[in-house]
């Protein structure tokens, strides 16, 4: 009878070590193979009832530690196939009837479309000797083993099923497979796929591993989790009908568009819509169809693609929507079939023409103008590195030039030397004699005669010094040059420099003027002869770049701050001399100005003059070595068409000289220097005596020029005179120069005399200069208007000459009045009762600041000059003007009475009364009060 024997961990008859028996089969010699999930592989001998554990290590290698096998095959060749969560192995035995196994894995994912780790589920043998393998998460593969091929069936050609349980083949050569969604069925012959589910009236979609049988009859049994499923497949019948597919929606950016929306691409509904026109901001569109089929129509299957963009088919199961983003402007089909319930797919595809049109900036009209641009761009570029190239070879033909012109340069330096010595001959005859007739009392000679001589001298002389230029210039070049340096007063020296311009400053009407500090001591040592040169060489550029009436003013002062000199070794900051040439001239171009110390640098033409005396092209790289011989510096500042400031800084004392450049001064050495820069008595003649030094400036402004020649000749003999033809040029002229008075017409074109008064005592520069009217008009209303307007005099043409005299010399000595009894008071200013209220205030705040700040020793023009607002030449002429004396000559005068008034109140001693007011030497404070008041501050002390 029937008999159940029961076989487990605790009751074998071997080594059966797990009781999750998962499969079996049984080879051609009847013996069971038998797979578990913890114990590996297990066989049994029916005869001897054994079992027997194949958990070696050959058996491992693919199954890992734990032994999980989830199903067992034996092929035909009685070789084992085994698969598990690891991958697939086969093991069959060799000559020496040992086992030997060989991993699929590396077959299997030979596929690029499938990754490793091959999960295992299913093993099935069809009649063909093929080897079906059900996977997890896979789909299936079909393993041809004498051929070591594969073909993987999964979702991708149609297979719903990708978690796999059993694999079985229908007695027509189909293969069935059940999974966790269902049937499939792969036909083999037309090698299409069949998806089948609960709707098709299975009991369940999920089937249980392996378990799966065919009958005698060909049918198929499938156990499940609800039942068994069995059917003979020669009976299914097949829904042969091809679906039509329709458009039901399109959609913009997700939302529905309707024929008469706004903005709205169809006209009529999409079904009906024979070409779809986009424009470029509806660039995300989405298309929704469906097909017609009423038998399961959840089956329907779709696919779609966008030809154009695509080349194949989408497959998209049940979904029925196609969407795209972004696509180029162009010309696009867009292709839709369907399948029924049992994969029969649509014959002709439903299909939409798609346009998708281009923004402004893609069509062809804005290609065409790009692609002009990019022509357009090239053809500058190719110009350009045209140009550049030029440019290049324009640059190297320009440094040939150049090494020409600099070896012609030296031929023509070394030729005028030569010459140069043949000059100084003749010159030698003509200055000696010259010079005898100039120093002899002898000749009774009057006094225009003698002018003649003085002009053929001086001439004589800067011809000379061009030819002493040319022979410093070779000495610096074959390095022979030295100094001989000597204790030099900068300012007397600056001072006699200066004589040899002032006839050229008389006839060009330009204002020349000498500035200085207060005198303070100042061991200044340089060579004369090269400082000579130096100055006159700038001066002499300066003049040339000077206009009429313009103004050339040279400063010397101490430096306000210590200056590091790069020549000398080290980087200790010291004391400096600054030695100053200042013009209205032409000025100089920014890109002229790293230049100007080179030899024979050609600037523009409007900047010439600056480039070396006398047109020599050597003069400012002779005025640059020789004051970098004296350890200096040269420092420029100019504007172009506004003027030219060049600063000399060098540095005071001597322990920057080596003792080679300096020289012994004797008795007989000082008077050579003093006879080499005052060639005769200074007041041997009117012209070049002191008295020309106080000369004072007169600016006439008339448009009549007969009257203003008749002006100048009648006041040139006494004053500067300088002209303006016009209140603008005029008003020009004043702001640069700042003279002493102003004769000005009332009616003239551009500006009349009226508003040119106005704007004269409106600018602090030039209030306090006094201003004259000369008209026609008698009216007393408009010398009432010229009185409003600031004029300190009013005549009316015709005028006497002695009159206009006697105004200007009561209006410049009315200005030369100062406040004595009230200086130290700075609540009091007393100034003329026609003093302009600018003027007033300018003074109350220079008393203010005096007076605040009288303690301290630093106290100069130039913090004055910046608590005003003013440069310091400014400063110095409106103080000059207003008070007659100089800015350092009025801070000295405030502290000398203020000192005064301390001493009388007999409170401190003689040293703590200088210390006060700003004096921080006690012999130089007694000295300047001995030269203020007659006596020394003891002598008053001892009074008081």
């Amino acid at each position: 009878g029937n008999k159940v024997i029961n076989y487990t961990i605790n009751n074998t008859n071997g080594g059966l070590t797990s009781n999750s028996i998962t499969n079996f089969a049984q080879d051609t010699n009847g013996k069971i193979w038998i797979a578990t999930f913890f114990g590996g592989l297990h066989s049994f001998d029916p005869g001897t009832r054994l079992f027997n554990n194949h958990a070696d290590t050959s058996f491992n290698t693919s199954l890992g530690k734990e032994g999980h096998i989830r199903s067992i095959l034996i092929d035909d060749n009685d070789h084992i196939w085994i698969g598990g969560p690891y991958g697939l192995l086969k093991a069959y035995k060799n000559n020496e009837e040992k086992f030997v196994t060989q991993v699929f894995n590396e077959i299997i994912t030979g596929d690029s479309s499938v990754e490793n780790n091959i999960n295992s589920r299913a093993l099935f043998q069809d009649s063909q000797k093929n080897i079906w393998l059900g996977t997890y998460e896979k789909g299936v593969c079909k393993i041809n083993s004498k051929q070591n091929t594969i073909e993987w069936f999964n979702t991708k050609n149609g297979l719903e099923l990708e978690n796999v349980s059993s694999i079985i083949e229908d007695n027509n050569g189909n293969i069935w497979i059940g999974g966790d969604s269902g049937l499939s069925m792969i036909d083999t012959n037309r090698n299409e796929i069949f998806n089948y589910n609960k709707e098709d009236g299975l009991l369940a979609n999920n089937f249980n591993y392996n378990a799966v049988t065919k009958d005698n009859d060909g049918l198929l049994y499938f156990g499940n989790y609800e039942g068994i499923d069995y059917f003979n497949p020669t009976n299914i019948l097949k829904n042969g009908h091809e679906p039509r597919v329709y458009f039901t929606d399109l959609k913009l950016f997700n939302t529905s568009v309707k024929p008469n929306d706004t903005d709205s691409p169809i006209q009529k509904n999409i079904d009906q819509v024979e070409h779809l026109t986009l424009n470029a901001k509806q660039y995300v569109f989405t298309l929704e169809f469906a097909a017609i089929n009423f038998t399961r129509a959840n089956n329907n299957n779709y696919a779609y693609y966008l030809e154009g963009l695509e080349d194949n088919w989408n497959y998209v199961g049940n979904n029925r929507t196609a969407t795209y983003t972004n696509l180029y402007p162009g010309d696009y089909v867009f292709h839709v079939k369907a399948s029924n319930n049992d994969g029969v797919w649509t014959e002709s595809p439903l299909q939409l023409p798609i346009t998708i049109l281009a923004p402004w900036w893609a069509t062809k009209w804005a290609v065409g103008a790009y692609v002009l641009f990019i022509i357009g761009l090239v053809y500058i570029i190719n110009w350009y590195l045209n140009k550049r190239r030029e440019e290049r070879r324009i640059i190297q033909l320009e440094r040939s030039q150049r090494q020409q012109e600099e070896l012609l340069n030296e031929k023509k330096i070394q030729f005028f030397t030569n010459i140069s010595h043949e000059f100084r001959t003749p010159l030698t005859l003509i200055m000696n004699p010259i010079m005898d007739i100039m120093e002899t009392n002898n000749y009774k000679l009057n006094k225009g005669l003698k002018e003649k001589h003085r002009i053929i001298y001086r001439n004589a002389q800067r011809l000379k010094n061009l030819i002493d230029e040319l022979m410093d210039f070779r000495k610096l070049h074959l390095h022979k040059m030295t100094l001989n340096s000597s204790k030099i007063n900068a300012y007397k020296f600056v001072k006699e420099i200066t004589k040899h311009f002032e006839e050229e400053a008389f006839e060009k009407n330009i204002l020349l003027s000498t500035e200085t500090d207060d005198n303070i001591e100042m061991d200044f040592w340089g060579d004369p002869g090269l400082l000579e040169k130096v100055i006159f060489n700038l001066l002499s550029n300066s003049f040339k770049a000077t206009p009429e009436n313009g103004v050339i003013t040279l400063g010397i002062y101490a430096h306000m701050h210590k200056v590091v000199f790069p020549l000398l070794n080290d980087s200790t900051p010291r004391n400096a001399l600054e030695i100053s040439i200042e013009d209205t001239g032409s000025g100089i171009n920014k890109e002229d100005i790293e230049h100007i110390f080179k030899r024979f640098y050609q600037a523009s033409d409007k900047t010439q003059q600056y480039f070396g005396s006398s047109g020599t092209g050597i003069g400012l790289e002779l005025v640059q070595s020789f004051v970098q011989l004296h350890k200096g510096m040269v420092e420029v500042e100019s504007e172009f068409g506004q003027g030219t400031k060049f600063t000399l800084l060098f540095p005071l004392g001597k322990d920057h000289l080596d003792s080679s450049e300096l020289s012994i001064p004797t008795g007989k050495a000082n008077k050579d220097i003093e006879e080499e820069y005052a060639m005769e008595d200074v007041s041997s003649n009117a012209l070049f005596d002191l008295e020309t030094e106080n000369k004072k400036t007169i600016l006439i402004v008339e448009d009549n020029t007969e009257l203003r020649i008749y002006l100048k000749n009648k006041l040139r003999a006494d004053y500067t005179v300088v002209e303006a033809e016009n209140g603008k040029i005029g008003l020009q002229i004043a702001l640069k120069g700042i003279p002493d008075i102003i004769i000005t017409d009332v009616i003239m074109p551009e500006m009349d005399g009226f508003e040119f008064c106005k704007q004269i005592k409106e600018d602090l520069k030039t209030s306090h200069i006094p201003v004259i009217m000369l008209t026609a008009k008698a009216m007393s209303s408009d010398k009432i208007k010229g009185i409003d307007s600031g004029a300190d005099a009013y005549l009316n043409k015709p005028f006497e000459m002695k009159l206009l005299k006697s105004y200007i010399n009561r209006l410049i000595e009315s200005r030369q009045q100062f406040l004595e009894n009230n200086i130290n008071d700075k609540n009091k200013i007393t100034l003329l009762d026609n003093t302009s209220n600018l003027d007033k205030t300018f003074m109350q705040k220079v008393l203010d600041y005096v007076n605040e700040n009288l303690g301290e020793p630093d106290l100069n023009v130039e913090h004055l000059a910046d608590d005003m607002s003013l440069s310091r030449s400014q400063l110095y002429r409106k103080i000059k003007a207003i008070t007659g004396m100089t800015a350092n000559e009025l801070i000295r005068k405030i502290r000398l009475k203020k000192a005064k008034q301390m001493i009388e109140s007999g409170s401190d001693s003689i040293s703590e009364v200088g210390f006060k007011v700003g004096f921080s030497s006690a012999s130089y404070f007694s000295k300047c009060f001995k030269n203020e008041f007659g006596i020394l501050p003891t002598e008053l002390k001892s009074t008081t």
